[in-house]
């Protein structure tokens, strides 16, 4: 009886979404309301409405901004060791640079996607030894040059004035009686005997005559010590011939002892001196025309004086 009346209720409801109404022979269904969107039925086991899904916004993925540190600082070693390695007085701090850029370019190679730094500091390192090696051999040349050919000073033996740039050129000697000077030494070329075949083959049994189309000559001149070293310095003057044509005749074109021979073996003191004469050979039709080629010392410059 309970079931009767709750299903008629049911019907006659407002809330039921439809009422009936006869016309004629066919049943029309009419709406009460509008429709009221229906949930879905509920799961097994669940009396209770299911929350709606929670909707997450889908993110773009990340951009990889990650840089290769290890190139990075290859890079600015490799430039700055390029810098120093263009700087002569800075050389070795270059070279101590320019090996760590290589090395670290070479390991920021493998250990990133990004290897655009680490390409140009290798390629940077590598143009900066190159550099360095070319700016090293001209620092070296450079100072064999300064240290090979100091300037010499020269003056005449009666003590008059010599013109400008005596002695600085084949063409324009200094003449016979002059001085070279360096720092240290001294020479001062007295004489010059152009036919000293019959003195020179006396002197030494030993001695052979002068190669064909070449005679002896006698040089004589004086070595004296200006320098200040308390242990002395052994003399080492460059004497040689030059001759017309350009071609240099030195000491070592001839086996010939000298007589009275000049001692540059011995130690020479401060204001000590020592002469003698020295042989070289010159042509035989025209040993007047060439020149001496005189050095005070190996590392001094060379300067030019006349045979008669």
């Amino acid at each position: 009886m309970f079931l009767v009346q709750k299903s008629v209720f049911d019907w006659l409801s407002p809330y039921n979404p439809t009422i009936f109404r006869l016309q004629g022979e066919s049943v029309v269904t009419e709406p009460q309301h509008p429709e009221v969107p229906q949930q879905p039925p509920a799961s097994h086991g669940n009396q209770y409405p299911q929350a709606p899904e929670q909707q997450y916004a889908t993110q773009a993925p990340k951009k990889d901004e990650s840089k290769n540190v290890v190139g990075i600082v290859a890079l600015v070693c490799a430039v700055v060791g390029f810098i120093f390695a263009c700087i002569p007085g800075a050389l070795i701090i270059g070279w101590v640079l320019l090996p760590i850029a290589f090395i670290l370019g070479i390991v920021g190679l493998f250990t990133s996607k990004k290897r655009r730094t680490a390409v140009i500091a290798i390629a940077v390192s590598v143009v900066g030894f190159v550099v360095g090696v070319l700016v090293f051999v001209f620092v070296v040349a450079q100072a064999f040059d300064d240290a090979f050919n100091s300037e010499s000073s020269v003056s005449s033996g009666d003590g008059s004035a010599l013109e400008k740039g005596a002695g600085s050129s084949r063409e324009n000697p200094l003449p016979l009686g002059s001085s070279i000077e360096s720092e240290d030494w001294k020479v001062t070329i007295n004489s010059v005997d152009l036919n000293a075949d019959e003195a020179v083959l006396a002197a030494n049994t030993f001695n052979e005559p002068a190669p064909d189309g070449q005679k002896y000559i006698l040089v004589n001149y004086t070595v004296e010590y200006i320098g200040d070293n308390s242990e002395g310095e052994v003399p080492s003057p460059v004497v040689s011939y030059v001759t017309s044509d350009g071609n240099t005749l030195s000491v070592l074109d001839n086996f010939a002892v000298a007589p009275d021979h000049i001692d540059t073996v011995d130690k020479l003191y401060e204001g000590g001196s020592v002469s003698g004469n020295q042989v070289l050979t010159a042509p035989v039709d025209n040993a007047q025309d060439g020149v001496l080629a005189v050095s005070a010392d190996l590392t001094s410059a060379t300067k030019f004086v006349s045979v008669q």
